[in-house]
């Protein structure tokens, strides 16, 4: 992709988060409260503890943390999403919590001086696209203290496609087979960025190993996680599929949306692969 190609993608994603922050505040955070709390659990995190949360999102990881570490900790959350960003500290305010805060802000490019955090942690966060993975590991490190804890989890390949092909095949009958040119210029950097992610690192442990990080595991389990079907459908929607469905006439949309929850419905409760991958910055 050519740079200003990346940077479009850059800024289709950041719209694309700011789409969904009130439907992942409102499902997704409590969909996932075991999956967080073994996160922390497996970084470590404890009274006092200073703690990076990347990625953050409606900022839950970094509340619960923040609960951990105290009135002597320190937790920063940061993400690029406006409305991500906003939703968190609406949500840092009601909890009472005086040692959280968010930031806008770039994983991969950021902004606090070496070795600021004990522990680094990411709970399904990412770095904005995927060929930017092994810059922001560098900086992940780069702001742990010697001997800080990192941990990030992500959902893993668990073999059964099921559910992302139920939906693929009801937007595949209904998409839009003309599209104007904005839908066009989408479409296209949808293309090239998928092409590019197939060539960038994959999540593995030697990934963690060649930006630095010392004692790096890998491991997987399984979580059981309820989401309801018109919850899971609004994130395919707008997470890179809002410009597919606007350009729909209405009653197609009508009738997509009635097919989609109906393909996911039987989705609703179902076995998530959750891998963890664990890494210390090292002590010299």
């Amino acid at each position: 992709m050519r740079p200003s190609d990346k940077e479009a993608y850059r800024t289709l994603l950041v719209e694309w988060n700011d789409r969904v922050a009130w439907i992942w505040a409102r499902y997704y955070v409590a969909a996932a409260a075991r999956i967080r709390e073994r996160l922390l659990d497996v970084a470590e995190v404890k009274p006092g503890d200073s703690v990076l949360d990347v990625g953050t999102a409606t900022g839950s990881a970094a509340i619960a943390a923040a609960r951990r570490v105290g009135e002597t900790g320190r937790v920063v959350g940061i993400d690029t999403s406006p409305k991500m960003v906003k939703k968190a500290r609406e949500s840092a305010a009601e909890s009472g919590l005086i040692t959280l805060e968010f930031h806008l802000m770039d994983s991969a490019s950021l902004e606090f001086v070496d070795s600021s955090f004990d522990a680094v942690i990411s709970c399904f966060g990412q770095p904005e696209t995927p060929w930017d993975v092994p810059t922001a590991l560098q900086e992940w490190r780069r702001v742990l203290v010697p001997g800080g804890r990192f941990c990030h989890c992500g959902e893993a390949d668990s073999g059964d496609e099921r559910f992302a092909e139920r939906f693929q095949q009801v937007f595949e009958k209904h998409k839009v087979r003309n599209p104007g040119p904005g839908l066009t210029a989408t479409r296209r950097l949808r293309s090239l960025a998928a092409k590019e992610a197939k060539q960038a690192p994959r999540w593995e442990a030697n990934l963690l190993e060649t930006a630095g990080f010392a004692a790096v595991r890998h491991f997987t389990e399984t979580f059981e996680v309820t989401i309801p079907a018109s919850a899971s459908l609004e994130p395919s929607l707008m997470w890179g599929m809002l410009d597919e469905y606007l350009a729909m006439p209405p009653r197609v949309q009508e009738r997509f949306r009635q097919e989609a929850i109906k393909a996911m419905r039987p989705f609703e409760t179902r076995e998530v692969n959750v891998a963890f991958f664990v890494a210390r910055r090292a002590t010299s």
